[in-house]
């Protein structure tokens, strides 16, 4: 990795000016990420590794590729993040071991450079700590809602105070990966999974399979698993090796009347059925085998 990423981390809190949203500004090398509120990047521009963070720089010039720190405005840190396994592993920020990559921070305890900072949660950036208020206008500025037992503006206290698209979770709009309780199906169509009604994103995929061989069991999009009972008559598998047979009556398998041989034509065996193996021979020791 390029030692133009970071020497260390020095985070400023910008003015709050004509009602703008706070912002916090993270200096790397020859450059610098101008992050909002809500954690999202807004600007990068190049200047001189000495220049305050609060002034105008005097010579404004594109910014190299190499020069920006990428802050991710996705409620997880993503593929371009540094993979890690530990805080050691990371060269800024620390070790998010759940989702194994390096993040900005996890708690406040991380933002420790800058006074009266916090970590977004949800977006694991440092960025200002929320304004204390005794009502929402005080939290007009910054377009935030005031949190009365907290006494502090957040972005929301219900899905009402977040835009189209976004849900309320802990205190903070966050984008919906998918239409919260909503369900969806595998490519084969054998498993669904649902949508978290509370975080908005998609859980693991769960097999259809009902364990029933008398049912047809398919995912349709936007109800999820359904099961057709065969008809009667079906074949099917009782789970019983030693019968054979086996047919579907009302939606469950009957056992199967006919027995299965299993007779290998050899004197020198014993011959047996198990149900959960089927046909065993076992040598008897006497001659001819």
């Amino acid at each position: 990795m390029s030692s133009r990423w970071m020497c260390g981390v020095a985070l400023a809190l910008a003015a709050c000016n004509s009602g703008e949203s706070p912002k916090v500004v993270v200096p790397v090398d020859s450059g610098v990420v101008s992050v909002d509120a809500s954690g999202k990047k807004e600007t990068a521009v190049s200047v001189d590794a000495g220049t305050d963070p609060g002034e105008e720089p005097d010579d404004v010039a594109e910014p190299d590729a190499s020069d920006v720190v990428e802050v991710s405005d996705t409620a997880a840190p993503d593929a371009a993040t540094p993979p890690c396994k530990s805080d050691k592993e990371c060269p800024i920020g620390v070790c998010d071991k759940p989702s194994g990559r390096c993040v900005a921070c996890l708690s406040a305890a991380d933002c420790t450079v800058a006074p009266n900072t916090w970590c977004k949660p949800h977006f694991y950036v440092c960025a200002p700590a929320p304004a204390l208020c005794g009502s929402s206008i005080e939290c007009k500025a910054t377009q935030q809602v005031c949190d009365a037992k907290a006494k502090m503006c957040v972005d929301c206290l219900g899905q009402d105070d977040c835009a189209a698209g976004e849900t309320c979770w802990d205190s903070v709009c966050i984008k919906l990966e998918c239409p919260l309780g909503s369900v969806g199906c595998s490519a084969d169509g054998l498993s669904q999974r649902t949508c978290d009604p509370t975080t908005g994103t998609w859980g693991a995929y769960l097999s259809c399979d009902d364990l029933n061989s008398c049912t047809t069991d398919t995912c349709v999009s936007g109800t999820g698993c359904g099961h057709v009972t065969l008809l009667d008559g079906a074949p099917c598998n009782d789970g019983d090796a030693c019968t054979s047979g086996d047919a579907c009556i009302a939606g469950s398998c009957a056992k199967g009347v006919l027995p299965v041989s299993c007779d290998d034509g050899k004197a020198c065996t014993t011959d047996a059925c198990l149900p959960d193996k089927g046909c065993v021979h076992t040598p008897d020791g006497s001659d001819g085998c």
